[in-house]
């Protein structure tokens, strides 16, 4: 699992680009005012599914993991994701995909 580092936003011109995601996932350190941004670069791939882990529980149910659909050739704006709900022990967000190939993330530091 890589952790990906974000880019702050700024009003002047700031150069976002993606990393390829990872086979074993990605995840990033997450202080509530956090965006992904997940781009499936292939138009003609299979469409794909993130899985962001929510951690939480309430009344020692677990709460379901957010599962988002990526569309081939689309790029999705996420978050920001609430520290209780998202957040593991290292305050990280953790991200699977069902497939790695042909998908870009970023993150956005607001």
């Amino acid at each position: 699992m890589a952790t990906l580092t974000a880019v702050k936003a700024a009003r002047s011109a700031n150069l976002l680009t993606g990393v390829a995601a990872e086979a074993g996932g990605d995840d990033f350190v997450n202080d509530g005012k956090k965006l992904l941004v997940i781009e499936h670069t292939n138009g003609a791939g299979a469409d794909i599914t993130l899985t962001v882990a929510t951690p939480l529980t309430v009344d020692g149910e677990a709460v379901a993991e957010k599962e988002i659909a990526v569309v081939k050739g689309t790029r999705q704006l996420l978050g920001p994701f609430p520290k209780n709900i998202y957040n593991d022990n290292d305050d990280k967000v953790a991200l699977t995909y069902s497939s790695h190939g042909d998908i870009e993330v970023a993150v956005i530091d607001l």
